[in-house]
């Protein structure tokens, strides 16, 4: 056993030493390559084409303010290189400087309006930053220029996905996945698509497939939605069994660990579900879910000071979610706080307005404290929006 351990140790240094070597050596090209183009360009200052070279060399080492320096010198000669203009954008973005990119990526395109590469650069930063209308609207230029071009589709997609379009997402992930069937990021980004919009047996079919495609693609996120599928779905072992798959890759996942927990807890296997759910604050204090459904299971155990603490904790950490708020009246109608409940649903009603379940919750508690009027109020405005406004029909 010793000597297997020692071979193994060896083994694993000599991969190590071999990546450091490689790394070594490819830095080493670089860096020779940059001595040489000095030398070339100290003999001539307007040779754009060594300029150009070393602007590349010096970004494959990290240096992208020197990359940008001999960018500006191929500018200031050829003010018309497009391509030029571009790769300062870049590397721009690189360095953080969103708007000095911007500025160079509406350059580029205003002398090519058809080079593709500053439309896909400048989609990539507007991502980066949050701009997704913006970026989806680069993307049907790049669409439209070039509709066999699989790739963005499929970023479209995700824009749209993020945009909460959810009907032309799936659309451009089909078509995506029609010009490239066997394209496996718009296969995870569908299959994730399929769980936000409650497809949970079309969820788990599309993952599965990619799974069987590449059982070590995105394994945490894949494994992460289906076991969501398998809860929803009511399927509380097997979900366990999908969350272990991702501590098998990551043994501090707190959402895989919280998550177990939570199917637990559907088991009303209570003292289980707390184990798992200590771990996951344990590891991520700040993971407001964990604490609010922590606070559920102590609730089910009889502990309510304690789950009151745990359900103030997760508002503290998120207040825009309103199940936190809905969660914690209950608790607090457990307490016979029922002022206190009260607030919450008000609250949770205010944050989630969709939620009109939280109205029927709480004109029961008016009840119970004989407060007809408010009780009358809750449940007229209840119906009003369940049965009556389109919004609420549409569901």
């Amino acid at each position: 056993m010793k000597l297997l351990f020692t071979c193994l140790a060896l083994l694993f240094t000599n991969l190590i030493l071999g990546q450091l070597s490689r790394e070594f050596s490819e830095n080493s090209f670089h860096l020779n390559s940059i001595d040489s183009l000095d030398q070339i360009i100290a003999k001539n200052n307007r040779n754009t084409d060594a300029f150009l070279a070393r602007s590349f060399h010096k970004s494959k080492i990290g240096d992208y303010e020197g990359a940008i320096i001999d960018l500006d010198s191929v500018l200031a000669i050829n003010t018309w290189d497009y391509m030029a203009l571009s790769s300062r954008a870049d590397y721009k973005s690189y360095i953080g400087d969103f708007e000095g990119a911007m500025s160079d990526y509406e350059s580029t395109l205003k002398l090519n309006a058809d080079f593709i590469p500053a439309y896909y650069g400048r989609i990539i930063l507007l991502i980066q930053n949050d701009f997704f209308d913006e970026a989806k609207n680069d993307l049907d230029i790049v669409v439209a220029k070039d509709p066999e071009d699989f790739t963005s589709f499929y970023r479209r997609a995700e824009c749209f996905n993020l945009l909460g379009n959810y009907k032309r997402a799936y659309e451009d992930y089909f078509k995506s996945l029609e010009l490239q069937p066997d394209f496996k990021e718009a296969i995870h980004g569908k299959g994730l698509l399929l769980y936000k919009i409650g497809s949970f047996d079309e969820a788990l079919t599309t993952l599965n497939d990619l799974q069987k495609m590449d059982s070590e693609f995105e394994v945490i996120s894949v494994s992460l939605c289906k076991g969501y599928s398998r809860i929803q779905k009511g399927q509380y072992a097997k979900a366990i069994h999908e969350f272990r798959q991702v501590l098998i890759v990551d043994s501090i996942n707190a959402k895989a660990l919280n998550n177990i927990g939570s199917a637990f807890y559907f088991l009303q296997s209570f003292d289980s579900a707390l184990f798992y759910m200590d771990q996951a604050i344990v590891i991520d204090p700040s993971y407001p879910q964990a604490y609010s459904k922590r606070a559920d299971v102590k609730h089910q155990l009889g502990r309510l000071n304690s789950a009151i603490l745990d359900a103030n904790k997760a508002i503290e950490l998120d207040s825009t979610n309103w199940s936190f708020y809905n969660n914690r009246a209950i608790i607090k109608v457990k307490l016979t706080d029922f002022d206190g409940a009260i607030k919450d649903l008000t609250k949770a009603f205010e944050v989630e307005p969709s939620q009109v379940e939280v109205l029927k919750s709480r004109a029961y508690i008016h009840n119970e404290n004989e407060n007809f009027v408010e009780y009358k109020k809750d449940m007229d405005l209840y119906f009003k929006l369940k049965y009556s406004s389109p919004v609420f029909n549409e569901k």
